[in-house]
């Protein structure tokens, strides 16, 4: 609620808080831009001055600017002020600081347009966004719009609030009822005796000459910096002027030019934050919009993606039939109930199979919605993917079409399964009217430069190992995108969660050997031996980057729960990097501390450095009873719900397939322990799915 309330009242005021901090900036630029007086004002010149000036009426006042080597000068019954040679007394043009500082004093105190109204609350705005800012985020670096905005925002806190005070007292002060106008004095002494009197006092620059109907005031520096005033005709001795600290404060001048030039900064920072917020409050805006294909379009391509393969097979089937003249939605099965397949002149489903048999995270809920569903008047064309070396070969694909026949859906051509390579599939499943060649998977040219195993090679561990390769400048990915290899001799890729961010040095993979026995022989995953056992530092191989939008990082001031096993590590260091000043909780678990604890240095710096506001750990074989990542979620289950519920934490879950089911039971199981029912737990799950806030990428 405070970071929306921040948020608002940024974009409501954006327009005089903008106007108000360029015009701050000008008036603390226009001294900086202003030469250093050469000689001081003298008494004898100020008053040859002022007597040279009173030739042509009666004054006012007149204001010694020694830097311009003028004075300022009103003339009673006159509102305009003039500038005058402060050696002859003689008219000259108004400097161009003069003229600048004249049109941002207009600009900064009432926006040229008699808005004062607008900058007090622009002002008390001000003051509200300081301290809410202070409560929404910590001084943790990162080089992003947030992380500027954040960062600026906390250092410079203590002089923007000391700025923003001052300016509301001085916008509330002069208020009170005005002083009464002084007693004209027919006896008053003339401007050589007043200037006599002076004679006696330490002076070293002259300021300023005030006549009034009561006599002259007289006011100077001394050599200490110290402001003094004298009204000779009714005073004995003159008064040191107090320092008006609130003004002082507020403008900068208590310092001279270093303090103009911290001012000067501290605009430029507070322009920043204003520009940098709009920045992140434009990206969430864009974020939130709905996509091109809009809900209730005519034809329905929906999909169920493991590694990323089907996500991208489904946009190209999207914008095949798009290209064709149709309105096409296309979707994750995540995202849809059984109902939203009713009133579609086609429904194209696209199912991977994960592991042996299983059905990816993004089709769990979709499935078990399905019973008891009517979909009599729904007809349907199902496309598998699969591997047929696993017994259960898209089983996936089988148990939606199951499912959606017992429910009265109509499947209108043979179902299609894709093994390995789906490019002859997809081809027949489209049919001759929709067939288009499929894009060509773009491979890039990768060298490994480092590679570390990761894994204390004690005991039980598994052979685990950080590569580090350079990729060609063309070469773009997110946090949360896959890499995908191809294994010497297979036609399907292996996908690996990119272990780095963007821009943040090289591309790195987190790659644990697959091994197991069989018939007494030991056997290894083809591209896991490829990478842990065969590549060399120097060398090649080629891989493309493959987008994993369901994985991808939220907006960045949004807190993030990470939970990972094993290799499902990599996505999170490339998290940490790119989001280093967020709300980061890590829950990362494995066989043994001593040996598994994958990445240790890197994840315990950013728990010093504060990037990590959390870490919890659970290594399953260090003790009798076995500890899992589920059971440590399990034992923060309060602190757990209140990342969730009250922050709004999104949850991310990479590891083992096993890992997915563990943490869906651990949260049922929290929810039940507030008091709901296995279906409401149930149901309050399928919500956090469906609102991206539980975010799964399991293998």
């Amino acid at each position: 609620m405070l970071a929306k309330l921040h948020r608002y009242l940024a974009a409501l005021l954006a327009l005089p808080l903008l106007l108000v901090i360029l015009s701050g900036l000008l008036l603390a630029l226009v001294p900086l831009l202003t030469p250093p007086a050469t000689y001081p004002v003298t008494p004898q010149q100020m008053q040859n001055t002022v007597e040279r000036l009173q030739q042509d009426g009666p004054l006012r006042f007149a204001v010694a600017l020694p830097d311009h080597n003028l004075v300022m000068v009103s003339y009673q019954g006159q509102k305009s002020r003039q500038f005058r040679d402060l050696t002859t007394g003689e008219p000259t043009q108004r400097p161009w600081q003069f003229q600048l500082l004249g049109f941002a004093k207009g600009l900064h105190k009432h926006l040229l347009i008699d808005a004062g109204w607008l900058v007090e609350a622009s002002t008390w705005a001000m003051l509200a966004l300081t301290l809410s800012g202070l409560f929404l985020s910590r001084p943790k670096w990162s080089n992003s719009a947030m992380g500027w905005h954040n960062s600026l925002g906390w250092y410079s806190a203590p002089l923007m609030l000391v700025v923003v005070i001052t300016g509301l007292l001085m916008l509330y002060q002069g208020h009170g009822p005005k002083g009464e106008s002084p007693q004209v004095n027919p006896d008053k002494l003339s401007l050589a005796e007043a200037f006599a009197r002076l004679e006696t006092q330490p002076i070293a620059s002259m300021r300023m000459v005030r006549d009034a109907a009561d006599g002259y005031t007289l006011a100077w520096q001394d050599p200490q910096g110290r402001r003094w005033q004298w009204h000779p005709d009714s005073e004995s001795q003159p008064s040191q002027q107090p320092t008006r600290w609130v003004r002082v404060l507020h403008d900068g001048s208590f310092g001279g030019r270093p303090a103009s030039l911290l001012y000067a900064l501290l605009s430029l920072a507070a322009l920043t934050m204003l520009i940098s917020g709009f920045y992140n409050w434009l990206r969430r805006w864009r974020m939130a919009r709905p996509g091109p294909t809009a809900q209730g379009a005519s034809h329905l391509v929906a999909f169920a993606s493991q590694t990323g393969t089907t996500a991208e097979l489904a946009r190209h089937t999207a914008e095949t039939m798009t290209a064709s003249g149709l309105n096409v939605q296309l979707a994750s099965l995540a995202n849809l109930t059984p109902e939203d397949l009713k009133g579609r002149q086609s429904v194209r489903l696209m199912v991977a199979t994960s592991g042996d048999g299983d059905m990816p995270v993004q089709g769990q809920a979709f499935l078990k919605a399905l019973s008891g569903v009517n979909l009599s008047e729904v007809a349907y064309s199902l496309l598998g993917l699969g591997d047929s070396r696993y017994p259960q070969f898209c089983q996936a694909a089988k148990s939606i079409n199951q499912s959606l026949q017992q429910c009265g859906a109509h499947l209108v051509q043979p179902m299609q399964l894709a093994d390995g390579d789906p490019s002859e599939s997809w081809g027949k499943w489209m049919g001759e009217s929709h067939s288009a060649p499929m894009p060509t998977a773009q491979t890039h040219p990768l060298t490994l430069i480092r590679k570390q195993r990761l894994d204390k090679q004690l005991g039980d561990t598994r052979e685990t190992w950080l590569l580090q390769f350079s990729v060609p400048p063309s070469v773009s990915y997110q946090c949360g995108d896959l890499l995908k290899l191809r294994p010497p001799g297979c036609s399907q890729e292996r996908a690996y969660s990119i272990a780095s961010a963007p821009e943040q040095g090289p591309l790195s993979l987190c790659v644990t050997l697959r091994q197991w026995q069989q018939d007494s022989e030991t056997h290894y995953g083809a591209m896991s031996y490829e990478l842990c056992r065969q590549l060399d530092v120097g060398q090649q191989i080629q891989g493309r980057i493959s987008d994993n939008p369901g994985f991808h990082l939220p907006r960045e001031d949004t807190p993030v729960i990470m939970v990972a096993t094993g290799c499902g590590i990599a996505p999170f260091l490339g998290f940490l990097q790119q989001r280093p000043q967020g709300d980061n909780w890590l829950l990362f678990g494995n066989r043994h501390q001593n040996g598994d604890f994958l990445c240790q240095e890197q994840i315990e710096q950013s728990l010093t450095r504060g990037e990590l506001d959390r870490l919890d750990l659970a290594f399953s074989r260090d003790q009798g009873n076995k500890v899992y990542i589920q059971d440590r979620l399990l034992s923060e289950g309060e602190t757990l719900l209140h990342w969730l519920e009250e922050k709004h934490a999104v949850i991310y879950v990479c590891g083992h397939l096993a890992l997915s089911g563990g943490v869906d039971a651990t949260l049922i199981q929290l929810y039940q322990g507030q008091g709901l029912s296995q279906r409401q737990a149930q149901t309050k799950l399928s919500q956090l799915k469906a609102q991206g806030r539980y975010r799964q990428d399991v293998f």
